[in-house]
């Protein structure tokens, strides 16, 4: 029998909301024949309603990492943010508070509801400035919400615009990436393993791994253990995906969090889709750059 060291190492690519709506539009229709010919065809698609920067080109090089190396790749998971509409970070499910100028104060529908990026704090709902719509979500609910958000510290809630609700097409993969996704799956007599995150309309989930605050009703909510192992026993771990600030940031974070630090060395972030970082290196690179400006600061300190 072979020993562990023996056997093939296993390669597992991570791949974080690759979805249209995180995405730019671009390329142009082709007929059917011509896509079947050339997997590498830029495909249309149209521009997604929280469109990331570079998603494009980002998703291009991972569709090429992918057909480059689809021998060393032995899974692929891929997330997929998955909302309703109603839910907690949408626009309908707010309304402006009794403050509001633009309103009748003894107008009780069709008020006024936040523009995209608003965020809203605990205060602005004990203030009145603005109430969760009535049916759609509950206030102690959303107040007990955005104190836990910012009790931890973490991002305030934020009224995003209508992005990857389930069923439409700025829910799907964003074509040319799924095109290598399939290749592979072909290839390796493989299935893609696809993770929905968000899809409870109480809370955010920017992790892979648990939302921002579990809501006790659902137990989709809390840490994802199945997922967890799958990375855990892996060799390598390669990370990729949309959008660095927020749900690939957080899916890292969690991970760091819930492993130990000997395996921290497996985790690799892919930056633009080419460029490859061992999170251990980042790490030990930044504790390195905060001895030394601590240093410094004592020496100015000092004489």
């Amino acid at each position: 029998m072979a020993s562990a060291s023996d056997r093939q190492k296993k390669t597992v690519l991570l791949i974080i909301d690759p979805q249209n709506d995180f995405h730019e539009g671009e390329g142009s229709e082709a007929p059917s024949y011509s896509r079947d010919r050339d997997p590498a065809l830029k495909l249309y698609h149209a521009p997604g309603s929280l469109a990331v920067p570079r998603a494009n080109e980002d998703s291009r090089r991972i569709r090429d990492m992918i057909n480059d190396h689809v021998g060393c790749i032995d899974e692929i998971i891929v997330t997929m943010d998955s909302h309703f509409k109603t839910h907690i970070a949408h626009a309908v499910c707010w309304q402006c508070g009794p403050r509001c100028l633009k309103c009748d104060p003894k107008q009780t529908t069709d008020r006024c509801s936040p523009t995209p990026f608003t965020t809203i704090s605990s205060k602005d709902i004990i203030d009145g400035v603005w109430a969760p719509v009535d049916g759609l979500q509950d206030k102690e609910w959303c107040l007990k919400y955005t104190e836990e958000l910012e009790r931890k510290g973490k991002l305030m809630l934020c009224i995003w615009p209508e992005h990857c609700i389930i069923g439409s097409y700025g829910h799907a993969i964003v074509p040319d990436l799924n095109v290598a996704l399939q290749h592979w799956a072909k290839t390796r007599n493989k299935a893609v393993t696809y993770v929905m995150k968000g899809h409870n309309c109480r809370t955010e989930m920017y992790s892979a791994l648990k939302a921002e605050v579990e809501d006790p009703k659902d137990p989709r909510t809390a840490l994802n253990e199945e997922l967890l192992v799958k990375l855990k026993i892996a060799d390598r771990v390669i990370i990729c995906g949309q959008a660095l600030s927020h749900c690939v940031n957080y899916t890292v974070r969690d991970i760091l969090n819930f492993w130990h630090h000997d395996l921290v060395s497996k985790l690799v972030l892919v930056e633009d889709g080419k460029l490859y970082y061992y999170i251990y290196d980042i790490l030990l690179y930044l504790s390195i750059l905060l001895f030394l400006s601590l240093y410094m600061i004592l020496l100015l300190l000092y004489y």
